[in-house]
């Protein structure tokens, strides 16, 4: 197919969506909608609160696999953004709708809260299993909401702001019989990340003097999405702090941060030698490093699923990896896969 995106059910919702609206509001300016207001009134609202809450359920909910009750902020959504829409004269059908809308957004409040308690209960009870806080994290929201990606979205976001703001005293654990290697020391990644954080921070503040003189909305607007831009390097930094890759002499978890975990026996490993540079890519390659240039390329014998941020998967059989303590990395990869000296 020559256009892959179109295969993409949220791009379609997407697309859908957006028409409506535009046709929405080319409408309400147009000389037709002084024509025939009140027919043209209902017809724009029908749209906007049916039509693309229908189109969310049909493109959105049931090809990922989300909550039914999902369909619900979508309809309330619509619902407020049809009264922006329309002119105030055009909003008698939209008033009716009111009447629908006020306890719809009751429930939804008392369904949220009932939801964050049960939450809340499913990660006091994984806490206790000595998982990080990302792995008991979205263990009690899939406890709570179920198995779908969405879930690992939501996870990655409160993941990422937990380690922005807390656990910077916290070292990384490791198990009984586990050895944890970090990936970021070496290769100086901590100042170049304190660098690029004062440079934003820089730019942040000119930009903003500089766009508010012509729209102060898109000036917050702008400087909003800076502010997210830091908290999530630092969300970033410390997650590769407190998820370091832990070997045991069975198996490895690979862990780089947020952005990637994998877990596979030693066995599984071919071969590790070391490299100057990352390989010519290929789909089966997963370039993990943080900063700089691979040091190791592990080969396994089968391909495995590994994960990442926002629920990306992908299928590998070669890790190209920078590690600390490389010598030490290797020599306990060597003793207990049984694999020849790294070349």
């Amino acid at each position: 197919m020559p256009y892959p995106l179109l295969r993409i059910p949220l791009l379609w919702f997407a697309l859908i969506a957006a028409g409506i609206y535009a046709s929405a509001i080319f409408l309400v300016s147009s000389t037709y909608f002084l024509q025939s207001p009140a027919a043209l009134s209902f017809g724009i609202t029908a749209d906007l609160v049916m039509i693309v809450p229908l189109a969310y359920y049909f493109l959105v909910i049931r090809p990922y696999k989300l909550p039914k009750i999902s369909v619900l902020p979508v309809f309330l959504l619509s619902t407020v953004a049809a009264s922006f829409v329309l002119p105030q004269s055009g909003q008698e059908f939209l008033s009716m709708l009111g009447y629908i809308a006020a306890p719809l957004e009751l429930f939804l409040v008392g369904y949220i809260v009932v939801q964050v308690r049960k939450t809340v209960r499913a990660y006091r009870i994984e806490r206790s299993r000595e998982l990080d806080f990302y792995e008991t994290l979205l263990l009690s929201l899939r406890k709570t909401f179920g198995d779908f990606r969405a879930i690992e979205i939501l996870a990655s976001e409160i993941a990422m702001f937990h380690f922005a703001l807390s656990g910077w005293r916290r070292q990384p654990f490791a198990g009984s019989g586990e050895t944890h290697f970090s990936y970021y020391r070496e290769n100086s990644y901590g100042a170049v990340l304190g660098a690029i954080m004062f440079l934003l921070l820089i730019e942040t503040v000119g930009l903003h003097l500089f766009i508010q003189g012509w729209s102060e909305t898109i000036a917050w607007i702008i400087t909003g999405l800076s502010i997210y831009s830091i908290f999530w390097l630092l969300g970033d930094f410390n997650a590769m702090r407190q998820r370091p890759i832990v070997v045991d002499d069975k198996e490895m978890l690979l862990r780089i941060g947020l952005r990637w975990t994998t877990r596979f026996p030693l066995k599984e490993i071919a071969s590790i030698k070391r490299i100057p540079e990352l390989p010519e890519k290929h789909p089966l390659l997963l370039n993990a490093v943080v900063f700089g240039e691979p040091q190791l390329l592990l080969t396994l014998k089968t391909p495995v699923l590994v994960k990442g941020f926002f629920g990306i998967r992908k299928t590998v059989n070669e890790i190209a990896l920078s590690i600390d303590q490389q010598q030490k990395f290797i020599h306990f990869v060597q003793e207990n896969s049984g694999i020849d000296a790294c070349k």
